[in-house]
């Protein structure tokens, strides 16, 4: 019997590098991809002609951590919305607790503003305007978050 081969680093994902030749024409090294993710497409791989086996790795999936763009573990609650690892809240004083709070409505106010802006139809806007209001509220936002 052979030995699985287990992920390195944070043992949540998978480095795959590129063929040489096209690293030196796209400048890329290869690609990650996460546990769970592995275990999802080989679940859709499956879901027509074997349906016992896409329940097996569905559920495989559910037992790995999600991972952020970088390959990096991250926890989840029951909404899916990541849970912060550390918890300073009772360190901060008023004014930054404030601040925070702040900026959290901030975020959601401009998260909603976009989601409206995109989910409306009805707009005598053109396209560059739309993509104008899309960018500047991008920029608020990150702006907001750094």
């Amino acid at each position: 019997m052979t030995a699985s081969i287990e992920p390195e680093q944070n043992c949540d994902t998978y480095a795959f590098s590129y063929p040489l030749p096209l690293q030196r024409k796209t400048g890329l090294d290869g690609m990650m991809l996460s546990k769970k993710e592995f275990f999802l497409l080989l679940s859709r791989d499956k879901e027509s002609h074997d349906p016992k086996a896409a329940a097996f790795f569905r559920e495989a999936a559910s037992h790995c951590s999600d991972v952020d763009q970088f390959g990096y573990s991250v926890d989840r609650d029951g909404k899916c919305a990541i849970l912060i690892g550390y918890d300073d809240w009772d360190e901060l004083t008023d004014e930054r607790k404030i601040f925070r709070g702040n900026c959290q409505a901030t975020i959601a106010v401009l998260d909603r503003l976009r989601f409206d802006l995109e989910m409306a139809e009805s707009l005598q806007l053109g396209p560059e305007t739309v993509n104008h209001i899309r960018n500047s509220l991008n920029t608020l936002l990150t702006d907001i978050r750094h």
